[in-house]
């Protein structure tokens, strides 16, 4: 195999000692969606780490999820006894296209969950803060998406009385997922082998 113990950037002269090709408008933006990646993946790191906190039998999160028609995943899927949550973690900083967005997609979950009797509750989580929760709305009337700090999330899950999911909906869901996993990854295997 040609390159075989080579190093994938090993290509000859130093690329130190070149001149710079771009100038630093051209690398902006893109340095600028970098941080914010960085910092929402961290942000939402500490959430998982959170949402851990849970009683694991009562409560499940998934993360990432993607939603059809939209770019970018949900970041949390929260299922529990007090209803469905989509959360998204925040260090301070939101738009009203996170609003608008989380608020599209709580409805596209709610699509996908034939017979749920209540909405999916969208909810932009600041961490390091202790905002009380409170709806929020687009300047466009797009909504709602619930902001709270994180001193807050406790509480606010565990205010609603909606129809969740006891620990026997958390069971088989994890179960169905699981199969399916195990059902997909089958479909891979050429017929008459394994």
């Amino acid at each position: 195999m040609a390159g075989a113990g080579k190093k994938l950037d090993e290509q000859g002269p130093s690329e130190a000692e070149r001149p710079r090709r771009l100038a630093d408008g051209t690398l902006r933006t893109l340095g600028q969606h970098f941080f914010w990646q960085r910092r929402t993946r961290k942000v939402n790191d500490d959430l998982a780490v959170r949402l851990a906190e849970l009683d694991g039998e009562r409560w499940h999160f998934e993360r990432d999820l993607p939603v059809q028609g939209y770019y970018l995943p949900i970041p949390f899927v929260l299922f529990g006894p007090t209803g469905v949550f989509l959360l998204e973690g925040s260090a301070g900083f939101w738009t009203n296209e996170d609003t608008a967005s989380m608020s599209a997609s709580a409805r596209a979950v709610e699509g996908a969950l034939p017979g749920y009797p209540n909405p999916v509750r969208p909810a932009i989580v600041l961490l390091g803060h202790e905002q009380q929760p409170r709806q929020h709305f687009t300047g466009d009337g797009e909504g709602p998406c619930w902001e709270l700090g994180e001193a807050w999330l406790a509480p606010w899950l565990h205010r609603f009385a909606d129809h969740g999911l006891t620990p026997l909906d958390i069971a088989a869901l994890r179960a169905m997922a699981e199969r399916t996993w195990r059902e997909r990854r089958r479909q891979f295997v050429p017929e008459g082998v394994g």
